[in-house]
């Protein structure tokens, strides 16, 4: 089991995205923080990198094709939940 210790500005990072509606992935950095990809520039360089190639395949997939992003996010929300 994964145990994260979270600090009172990550509780305040969840409340702010549950409850007043910051946009999905504002805090991801914030996030990525907590889960120790801050402690090596090689593991921020790779989150960041990950991060904006995940990003670019989704705006790709929606310009091309608009039903194989509404599946792409369906599947994803179905294995989310």
């Amino acid at each position: 089991m994964l145990e994260i210790d979270l600090n009172w500005w990550d509780y305040l990072s969840l409340f702010l995205i549950l409850f007043v509606g910051i946009p999905h992935g504002a805090l991801d950095g914030a996030i990525s923080i907590t889960l120790g990809y801050s402690k090596k520039i090689s593991l921020q360089f790779r989150f960041l990198i990950s991060y904006l190639l995940f990003s670019t395949m989704i705006l790709v997939l929606l310009s091309c094709n608009h039903s194989i992003h509404f599946h792409f996010n369906k599947h994803i929300s179905f294995w989310m939940w």
